[in-house]
Parts: C-alpha cells; sequence; structure tokens
C-alpha cells in the first residue's frame, strides 16, 4: 500500500542506511545494532543497501518515482542520513 505524507510530516522520521537481509512476503532489514522487518513490494535484492524513515514503532521505506532510494557512496548499516 503505497500514501504519500507531507513534507512537515516526513521531517519527523529518522532517516538510516539499512541492508536488505531477506526478500519475501517480508523484507528483512539490518540496521546495524538491530533488524526490523517490512511489508511491501519493493524492487530491493539481498545486499542492496536502501534509505528507510523511523518514527517510533513506524518505518516507511520512501520511494523516489517506483524505486526505493539508495546511499550514493559505501556507508555503515544504521548510519544516519540528513
Amino acid at each position: 500500500m503505497k500514501s504519500e505524507i507531507k513534507f512537515g510530516d516526513w521531517l519527523k522520521f529518522e532517516l538510516l542506511v539499512a541492508e536488505v537481509l531477506e526478500v519475501g512476503n517480508k523484507i528483512k532489514l539490518d540496521l546495524g545494532n538491530k533488524q526490523v522487518e517490512v511489508k511491501g513490494d519493493y524492487n530491493v535484492v539481498v545486499g542492496d543497501k536502501i534509505v528507510i524513515g523511523l518514527e517510533r514503532d513506524k518505518i516507511i521505506v520512501p520511494l523516489a518515482g517506483n524505486s526505493v532510494i539508495v546511499p550514493e557512496e559505501e556507508i555503515e548499516n544504521g548510519s544516519r542520513i540528513g
């Protein structure tokens, strides 16, 4: 399910780099100090690093067009972006 959020709400999320560990009904992500799962059908493969947003118990996978956002250079899992 895709939904849009307003820019002001977007600023509430902590942006982090996560590595894709498993792809299936849920995508398992490594944030360095913990692992999380998200539902969704994203075009990712094991080993990809993507940007995710965290706010308390909410996890979002931001999209640009229909693609996940990836860091431009190699960066450690769990690193903050912004």
